[in-house]
């Protein structure tokens, strides 16, 4: 019997256990397919291992002392530690292994790019979900200028030592082609549904929540925006329950309780911190329990909560984003321009309004979703580790 090649994927951006980016499901759930295929190894910090599937090769980091910090001068300094711990461990990994960055933060990129700069003769394939935009007022100017230097770094290291690299939009795709990157090294692959692992929707299901958020809770998605839709929304029917679901730092989660209270909606919204995939309350039930999704997103690549949730059948209202102008997805969900939050307030009310069109809508976006499938994802994703070769 051939013996498998090695694949390792670094998957090593988790800030804490309490949960994870979209970003970082695209390996959590490829994983499986990747194994039946190839050698798999997953390095990670120990406290990430139970985001993924199980019957995994994993290889944990050991703890360092600025693991799970929320300041981010203490997150920089857990991935430079996490990079040297996992470049110690690519070392071990023969020639032609395959290493996949999970994602574009240093403890992902710094180990396979300074082990091909040593002399190993791994294939590196690299993953950017989208480019840190400058130009954004609409996010924090300090934090966005550093996550900017950063980003253009790692993208200077993975233009001079990446074999291929995995984008999830167009934008993103261009930016490397500009840069000369040929398209024969540029992978378009972003994130789907695995419609058969999906829990099964009651026809009688109730919705008792009138939307839906689902996301990193922090400027980026747009989250500080909801409580004045809400209040918006509230004054046309004040029932109207909102569910929201993610991860936040302290200091975002204290301002985003301190802008709910001042919005006076506190009856009118649930937070439910982070939701996992499988368990006894996940995020499919939350979603199962919603009319409608929101999604807030300033600045990001494709949103895999989006899709998720367009695969339950709700129907989406969000900020004008890019990938949902790239023809991926088409149909299902009405947009708004960037931080127009009035717009969005009646952009809800008048599909919980006029339910016919909001199911006529929901029809559209789960019709639409259907070609978005992981296995279709990963048979591609094969064919291009395959060329490396």
């Amino acid at each position: 019997m051939k013996k498998k090649q090695n694949l390792v994927i670094l998957a090593n951006p988790f800030v804490n256990s309490k949960g994870f980016a979209g970003g970082d499901l695209y390996y959590i759930e490829l994983a499986n397919y990747l194994k039946k295929k190839y050698q798999v190894s997953i390095i990670l910090p120990l406290f990430a291992k139970k985001h993924w599937p199980r019957k995994l090769k994993f290889l944990t980091l050991k703890r360092n002392p600025f693991d799970e910090s929320e300041k981010r001068i203490f997150i920089f300094a857990a991935y430079l530690i996490r990079a040297y711990q996992s470049y110690r461990l690519l070392r071990n990994f023969p020639a032609k292994t395959i290493v996949c960055s999970s994602s574009d933060f240093f403890p992902d990129v710094l180990p396979v790019y300074f082990a091909k700069l040593r002399g190993k003769n791994f294939f590196w394939v690299s993953r950017f979900y989208h480019l840190v935009n400058l130009s954004n007022k609409n996010i924090n100017k300090l934090e966005n200028l550093f996550s900017f230097a950063l980003q253009r770094i790692s993208c200077y290291l993975a233009i001079k030592k990446s074999d291929l690299i995995l984008v999830d939009n167009l934008n993103t795709l261009n930016f490397f082609k500009e840069k000369g990157i040929k398209e024969e090294s540029l992978l378009l692959s972003g994130g789907s549904v695995d419609f058969k692992k999906l829990p099964r929707l009651k026809s009688d299901q109730e919705r008792i929540y009138d939307a839906v958020f689902a996301g990193r809770l922090d400027y980026t998605k747009g989250i500080f925006d909801l409580p004045k839709i809400w209040s918006q929304v509230i004054k046309a029917i004040p029932s109207a329950k909102l569910a929201i679901a993610g991860t936040a730092t302290l200091t975002n989660q204290r301002k985003l309780q301190n802008l709910i209270r001042m919005n006076g909606i506190e009856k009118n919204v649930r937070l439910f911190g982070f939701l996992p995939h499988k368990g006894k309350k996940t995020l499919f039930d939350v979603f199962a329990q919603s009319k409608i999704f929101l999604s807030l997103t300033l600045e990001g690549g494709r949103d895999f909560a989006l899709i998720e949730a367009m695969a339950y059948g709700l129907p989406i209202i969000a900020y004008d984003q890019p990938f949902l102008r790239e023809g991926t997805i088409n149909k299902g969900f009405l947009l708004a321009k960037k931080g127009d939050y009035i717009a969005v307030s009646k952009s809800i009310v008048h599909l919980l309004q006029n339910p016919k069109i909001r199911m006529k809508l929901a029809k559209l976006a789960l019709k639409d979703i259907e070609n978005l499938d992981w296995k279709h994802t990963f048979n591609i994703l094969k064919d291009s580790f395959s060329a490396l070769n």
